[in-house]
């Protein structure tokens, strides 16, 4: 599951820029016997003051608008990984396409660079609100 949930950094730094728990189908709790324990989202465990949210490759795809002005959201995989842009044709020459772009060996990082970029230029993103 490394692959396919945020780790703890990164689920810890989509909370300070403000995407909510609720967002998130998964928590990390705190174990004693396990780092890192990973369980599902439940009502219990969402209430918890030790409990972390766990963003997975689907929460991040949720987050992320299909369009927006600036063009439609992509996903590639290639042989070194997988790609997330947006294309976006240049005003002054619609057969001209500029892109914001973030490739990585796994889906769930590439995922999360485009959120994190989204939310620090202030774009908005498709959050549930508390």
């Amino acid at each position: 599951m490394v692959d396919q949930v945020t780790s703890v950094v990164k689920s810890r730094r989509l909370r300070e820029l403000g995407v909510p728990a609720q967002n998130a189908s998964l928590r990390y709790i705190s174990n004693p016997f396990v780092a890192n324990c990973l369980c599902y989202t439940s009502s219990v465990w969402g209430a918890s003051s030790n409990c972390l949210p766990a963003y997975s490759t689907y929460d991040l795809l949720k987050l992320l608008p299909a369009r927006l002005k600036i063009g439609t959201l992509q996903v590639e995989k290639g042989v070194d990984g997988y790609r997330v842009y947006y294309r976006m044709p240049v005003e002054c020459d619609p057969h001209t396409f500029t892109e914001v772009s973030f490739s990585a060996t796994s889906l769930i990082d590439a995922l999360f660079s485009m959120v994190e970029y989204m939310l620090q230029c202030g774009e908005p993103l498709l959050v549930h609100r508390p």
